[in-house]
């Protein structure tokens, strides 16, 4: 049954019809500039493009289409397959004069090669190009289908007389720049798309011929991209990231060196660059990519040839300072480390198969000449997660608040964000003078580099929520954060490279005190560690119910107090029977060990659960915070049985073993307490201090950070949906 129309049973008013927009193809645009449509030699054709720089082969794909011509045969006669070829006209008439005077062909001139234009069946032949006109064609697109055919050819052992493909040849004088980029540009499904980095270098190459093309508002540069890239029919391209990214000065330049390489063009995701470009760290990005740059540039200078990003992945596995027998075995690994490898050694098939044995050995020498040289693997950069980005820069944010009274406010929509790094200099200009600016850049790294490493001792559940907890009128809250290891090292890190000068209130007396008189409170990851491997179980990482926040929390609050108790009582139970029989350096370790749990699990101050334990609403939440995230403690339960040094010699007459009501009520007591501590947090967030940073956007400070449990930090909701 038809359905009804809804607006005729409304009387609804019917929409003012759109007028269609028509516009004509790519090949319709440069029909006047088509020369001739001719049966073409593949050998003479040269990948090479006057305009840009075409991509390199990709094999995959390669041998995609040799299946696809031994499975359904070659359409090189086939008008959505022809080759898109550029050369003189002067070129095109040279080879039409030679076929009037064989009388083979009656075309005189090009002005009258209409009708060839326009045939489906019958083609001009310039096979006899090379030995006619000598120099060779452009292939705008259809490389890979050349290559192909080659393969197949090869496979399928014809004769050279087959090596040829119809193509539709352009006056290459004539033709406008535009349309030249648009008709190698390669959008069908059927042909491989072109890569993120290939779209860039066609916008610089655009960009170049005009410089005023693409500007104007944000959505003026999308529709000019969406056409002249011609990119509507591809789904989902991030072309709004690819505007943004366009517009930021800093990595508008650095995009377009980068992508000038195959290494760049093969690594460049727009995606990507635009969460980086995002975090306003462009020195501590741009620093991997510029030794990059370096060493690629001096290869394709000296041995004329590119570095694909297979050959560098290898390159980039040597060590920091390679010695002789790291580069030989990557180079020669067949050959005895005491013999000297030449140029006609056996050489490894799958690496830098694409240059000759005398350029391949030379190579291997000039990497050998400087042991040094830094083959940086810039795969692992980029496989940098969004998170990571987000804590090196809030780490960069305290910093910057630390050095600086007043940091740089910047708009949410500014394209080009200064970097934190700014505001450390007026700071290190104190000790540094002229050099603050390259300065500014090496603390930076030295900073990002410590955050990279220690990525999971900032996001433990129990001090995560310090990362959004700024300088504020509370030093004291503030400055509890130096009191664990990892932000008191931060600081060390600080004031090691840049001496006394904080700059903020809250930060002064630490330009006189000895970060190592801080008083450190113990931890431990062992509760973390237990609860991300209980996630990654297969059981737990497919239930949404067990992988949810509410139940990572609760994961947490039941296993601390558990794991600190058996902790302690495992280091009690072994000191006593094995004290004798250990090294002292083991005593010692043990102890000291024994020593931090248990301050760990009197930190947690909950009631001996034979007792009957308090509603989680007593808790008084006005009491000051020995730390600033706790889940409840626990008194000691039921022994744990040791199998360090034999049977257990005794009964800890503080354990009994624990029942499932016990275990039950200290779940409930631990998760209530976590929540309990957790108004207390916000009841201080909403106190009148400086909870976020100056140097934010606008926007950001309208949303506040609620801690959400563990690896969920990074989740920002706002205030009236935050959850107790």
């Amino acid at each position: 049954m038809k359905r009804k129309n809804s607006n005729n049973l409304t009387g609804a008013r019917k929409k003012p019809r759109v007028h269609l927009n028509e516009a004509d193809s790519v090949y319709d645009q440069a029909k006047p500039y088509r020369l001739v449509t001719a049966k073409f030699p593949i050998d003479a054709l040269t990948p090479e493009w006057s305009i840009g720089t075409n991509r390199p082969i990709n094999e995959p794909h390669k041998r995609r289409l040799l299946q696809i011509f031994k499975e359904s045969g070659v359409l090189r006669r086939d008008a959505e397959h022809r080759l898109q070829v550029a050369c003189t006209k002067a070129q095109v008439q040279q080879m039409l004069n030679y076929l009037e005077q064989e009388g083979s062909q009656t075309q005189s001139a090009v002005g009258v090669s209409q009708s060839a234009r326009q045939a489906d069946v019958e083609f001009l032949s310039f096979e006899n190009w090379s030995s006619v006109v000598g120099g060779k064609a452009e292939l705008m697109a259809g490389n890979h289908r050349v290559e192909a055919l080659k393969e197949y050819l090869r496979y399928s052992q014809s004769s050279e007389a087959e090596r040829w493909w119809v193509c539709d040849i352009y006056d290459r004088d004539e033709l406008p720049s535009h349309l030249h980029i648009k008709l190698r540009a390669n959008r069908e499904d059927t042909i491989l798309p072109d890569n993120h980095g290939q779209i860039w270098t066609e916008l610089a190459t655009f960009s170049s011929n005009d410089e005023e093309l693409f500007q104007g508002s944000n959505k003026e540069i999308e529709n000019k991209m969406l056409k002249y890239l011609g990119l509507s029919g591809r789904v989902k391209f991030p072309v709004r990231r690819l505007v943004t990214l366009w517009k930021n000065k800093n990595w508008n330049l650095m995009i377009t060196r980068w992508c000038q390489f195959p290494i760049g063009q093969a690594t460049f995701n727009i995606s990507t660059f635009e969460w980086m470009a995002s975090r306003r760290i462009d020195d501590f990005w741009f620093a991997a990519f510029d030794q990059v740059i370096e060493v690629v540039s001096q290869i394709r200078s000296q041995f004329s040839f590119d570095v694909q990003l297979t050959d560098w992945k290898k390159l980039a596995g040597l060590p920091q300072t390679h010695s002789r027998e790291d580069v030989q075995g990557l180079f020669f690994p067949d050959v005895e480390s005491n013999d000297e490898p030449c140029p006609s050694s056996t050489r490894p098939r799958d690496f830098l198969s694409n240059i000759s044995d005398d350029i391949y050995h030379s190579l291997y020498q000039f990497i050998l000449s400087e042991p040094t040289r830094r083959f940086v693997d810039i795969q692992a950069l980029l496989r940098t997660t969004k998170q990571d980005g987000k804590l090196m820069s809030i780490a960069m944010s305290h910093v910057s608040q630390w050095m600086n009274h007043s940091p740089t406010k910047v708009g949410d929509r500014d394209n080009n964000k200064p970097a934190l790094r700014n505001d450390l200099i007026p700071a290190l200009e104190k000790k540094y003078g002229e050099d603050a600016e390259r300065k500014s850049i090496a603390l930076q790294e030295q900073l990002l580099r410590y955050v990279q490493n220690n990525t999971k001792e900032f996001t433990n559940t129990t001090i995560d929520h310090y990362l959004q907890e700024y300088p504020g009128e509370h030093s004291n809250d503030y400055i509890k954060r130096f009191e664990h290891v990892v932000w008191r090292d931060l600081l060390s890190i600080v004031l090691d490279f840049a001496g006394p000068n904080l700059q903020h209130e809250c930060m002064l007396r630490f330009n006189a005190e000895d970060t190592r008189d801080i008083n450190s409170k113990p931890s431990s990851t062992i509760t973390q560690a237990t609860c991300d491997l209980i996630c990654s179980i297969p059981e737990v990482a497919k239930n949404p119910a067990l992988q949810s926040t509410i139940a990572a929390d609760k994961l947490y609050a039941i296993m601390q107090p558990i794991i600190l108790r058996w902790a302690v009582e495992q280091c009690d139970e072994a000191l006593e029977r094995c004290r004798k029989v250990w090294k002292p350096s083991m005593v010692t370790l043990v102890d000291a060990e024994r020593k931090k749990f248990e301050t760990l699990l009197e930190d947690l101050r909950l009631p001996d659960p034979s007792v009957s334990p308090p509603a989680a609403s007593g808790i008084d939440v006005n009491e000051p915070r020995r730390s600033s995230r706790t889940h409840g403690s626990v008194e000691e339960h039921g022994p744990v049985k040791s199998n360090m040094c034999g049977p257990t010699s005794r009964s800890n007459s503080r354990t009994q073993p624990q029942t499932a009501q016990q275990l039950h009520d200290l779940a409930e007591v631990t998760t209530g307490t976590l929540k309990e501590r957790r108004k207390l947090h916000r009841t201080k967030q909403r106190a009148p201090q400086n909870t976020q940073p100056h140097n934010l956007p606008e926007s950001s400070k309208q949303t506040r950070h609620v801690i959400t449990g563990p690896r969920h930090w990074r989740q920002r909701v706002p205030a009236a949906q935050s959850r107790p």
